[in-house]
């Protein structure tokens, strides 16, 4: 009985490890497959922490943190205008399955610290197909499998829409986060491999044309070229070969050259100086603006920005209203409030101050404010994704969410520990 009871452990334990490797192809698919992959996973876990008295996973000072930030959400939707629809949003309703997904990912990397190596290597056969496919687009203007390109971004395997960018960016960061965690810096052709993905994440990116996330992928490789004290020679000499590529396209190709354009053009018409933004997004946060002066504390509901933009005190012109205001901060100021917004402010002030910890410990010798060299590319990860200087997707939607609470259940590793728990 002892034996068949582990090998349904183990079965179940193998199955959840499974999906989690099936959702980097599966996010190419669309936000549906992926979302019903992290539901399972999470329900799963419900079901094995309450069977093993996983307590500690819930009572901990993130755990508490997340809960008392989705009351806000709950509690805005409630107050709002249109509290069914915001209520009966699944993307908003059920905000919480992301946390359990990620609390299920901190526990499988505890029981089996392989699903490391087997997520990146799933995350990295993923963005070579795209990245192959995607650069037949960039320079014929058609895809291996007949999608036609747009004016100046790519599609490749999206089809309909240009997030291929913001899809290679953050599995590249996370696919080079998690392989330096699972085999550090002490391998010299592993380290060339893995600085060999981030640079090749880099210059194809840019070949998409999205130039937030082209954002995020270059603060995510400045950051860690700065504040990672090993192998800085090697990853310096990457940059640089990403630089000249880099250059090399803006010079070669009329895409290339009509974004770079663009967005000089646009920066030059900015008005809001700190965010690197197009003036039809600064149309967008301008009608958030609107929406927090009425509804300081609480927001106007939980993703009710598609529902209310079109409002007359809220409508800065025919361009300020669609889905989502493109950009978190502003998403949860004027559908959430202050109280909302206090919360995401303090996730993010917590990672600026970690790694600013950890810089001033580089800079004094100081042992204790640094954090693990294999450790850190997940807080530089999870700060580019949460970065309020470039626009983003929705806040409540799987699709942008996924990758972010990837790397959030593997960062919880570092913070929520058990030495009962059963490594079998």
């Amino acid at each position: 009985m002892v034996i068949l009871n582990n090998s349904i452990k183990l079965d179940i334990q193998n199955f959840l490890i499974f999906l989690v490797i099936l959702l980097p192809p599966a996010l190419v698919s669309g936000p549906a497959i992926p979302d019903i992959i992290i539901s399972l996973i999470g329900l799963c876990f419900i079901y094995i922490s309450f069977k093993k008295k996983l307590i500690h996973y819930y009572i901990n000072k993130f755990s508490i943190f997340f809960f008392c930030f989705y009351s806000i959400i709950l509690l805005s939707a409630f107050l709002s205008d249109l509290p069914k629809v915001s209520l009966l949003d699944r993307e908003s309703l059920f905000y919480f399955r992301f946390y359990i997904f990620s609390l299920a990912l901190c526990y499988l990397s505890q029981i089996n610290k392989d699903i490391f190596k087997y997520l990146s290597f799933s995350l990295l056969l993923t963005i070579i197909i795209i990245s192959i496919d995607g650069s037949v687009e960039y320079f014929t203007g058609t895809s291996l499998f007949g999608v036609k390109t747009g004016d100046t971004r790519l599609l490749s395997l999206f089809i309909d829409e240009p997030i291929v960018g913001r899809y290679i960016a953050s599995a590249t960061m996370l696919c080079v986060a998690l392989l330096i965690y699972y085999y550090g810096y002490e391998n010299n052709r592993i380290i060339l491999f893995i600085f060999s993905i981030l640079a090749l994440g880099e210059v194809f990116t840019f070949m998409t044309g999205e130039r937030a996330a082209f954002g995020m992928i270059a603060a995510f490789s400045i950051i860690g070229f700065i504040l990672i004290s090993q192998r800085r020679i090697e990853r310096f000499g990457f940059i640089i070969l990403s630089i000249i590529l880099i250059f090399s396209l803006i010079n070669l190709e009329d895409r290339s050259q009509r974004r770079y354009a663009q967005t000089i053009n646009e920066l030059t018409e900015k008005k809001f100086p700190l965010i690197l933004a197009s003036p039809i997004h600064e149309e967008h946060y301008r009608s958030s603006l609107l929406m927090f002066y009425d509804n300081p504390f609480f927001g106007i509901g939980s993703n009710l920005f598609r529902h209310m933009c079109d409002r007359k005190n809220y409508e800065i012109s025919e361009r300020s209203c669609t889905t989502h205001p493109h950009h978190y901060y502003f998403q949860i100021l004027g559908e959430n409030g202050i109280f909302g917004l206090f919360f995401l402010f303090i996730f993010l002030f917590f990672l600026i101050y970690s790694l600013s910890r950890h810089f001033f410990g580089l800079i004094f010798s100081n042992q204790k404010w640094k954090i693990n060299d294999r450790s850190l590319l997940l807080y530089i990860f999870l700060f580019s994704m949460i970065c309020p200087i470039w626009p983003t997707g929705n806040f409540y939607h799987s699709w942008t969410n996924i990758p972010l609470f990837i790397g959030l259940g593997f960062f919880l590793n570092f913070y929520i520990k058990d030495e009962k728990l059963d490594k079998e």
